[in-house]
């Protein structure tokens, strides 16, 4: 019935057309996969990137629990030489508050004797005493 009357020239631009879109196409597909590739790339560079913060963080925390460690060694051992005193204080306490030593020490020190007990004091020749101060010197 109707014949399809399209010249030449119609058919060249709807090839002229279809090649636009095509090559449109192509462009698109292009332009899509750059975006994809710089999209991996972005992807991996941030992944480094977070690595390297996690290992440098761990580095520094690896560190300070180093020195905590230190720290915690020396107040260890500054315990243990605290705790030897403290037992050699508590025995001299004992020992200063035993009636023998303070028995010891009056007789010595304060020169107390018991009823009926003669004290005897003898002076050492070659010690001799100095003053607790010095008289000031005068000067011509």
């Amino acid at each position: 019935m109707f014949r399809d009357r399209t010249t030449d020239a119609q058919i060249e631009r709807k090839a002229q057309r279809a090649r636009q879109r095509e090559e449109q196409q192509e462009l698109t597909r292009q332009q899509k996969r750059s975006r994809r590739r710089r999209r991996g790339a972005l992807i991996w560079v941030l992944c480094i990137a977070a690595v390297m913060v996690a290992a440098v963080v761990t580095a520094i925390n690896t560190m300070g629990i180093f020195q905590l460690q230190e720290e915690k060694k020396r107040a260890d051992e500054q315990l243990a030489e605290l705790e030897y005193q403290r037992t050699g204080l508590e025995q001299e306490l004992e020992i200063v508050e035993s009636d023998e030593y303070v028995e010891q020490q009056a007789r010595s020190e304060l020169r107390m004797i018991y009823d009926g007990e003669v004290l005897y004091v003898v002076k050492d020749e070659e010690k001799k005493e100095e003053p607790d101060e010095m008289p000031e010197q005068v000067k011509p």
